[in-house]
């Protein structure tokens, strides 16, 4: 009977257009910042250690800013440098790891949850989760520290 009063049909399917954005180039910030967080890099050393003041764990390792080599190159930073990315709203400091397969104008940051939760943790804000930063990509530059 259901089938009776509604029949079936076949889907139609449309593809949908992309296109690019149009976004004005911004000489202040000439790159993207591509955020990320993660559970867990192994890859990467890490360590938990107690702050004596606060008598709570605190997550340490060095950040790594990944760069494409030809934007590294021009804006005269070298594999291992230390450098600051710097957004409208938020700045990043870490060490320069050059990366020749990420593309021209990204810079890319990989965060851990862990440290996020400590940063919540130690915030004397009211409502700390509403001024976290989001994984939004957003216009920065990088500069050497």
């Amino acid at each position: 009977m259901y089938e009776e009063s509604f029949p079936i049909e076949k889907a139609v399917l449309v593809a949908p257009e992309f296109r690019l954005a149009e976004v004005a180039a911004n000489p202040e910030y000439p790159a993207w910042l591509a955020p990320g967080r993660v559970l867990l890099q192994r890859d990467r050393e890490t360590s938990v250690e107690m702050e004596q003041a606060t008598k709570r764990n605190k997550i340490v390792r060095d950040e790594i800013i990944e760069l494409n080599s030809h934007d590294a190159a021009a804006w005269s930073i070298a594999e291992g440098d230390e450098v600051k990315v710097e957004t409208a709203d938020n700045q990043i400091r870490g060490i320069a790891q050059l990366n020749p397969s990420l593309p021209a104008g990204l810079v890319a940051v990989t965060g851990l949850f862990g440290q996020l939760a400590v940063d919540l943790e130690n915030s004397q804000e009211n409502d700390a989760m509403a001024r976290t930063p989001g994984l939004h990509v957003a216009p920065a530059r990088v500069v050497k520290v």
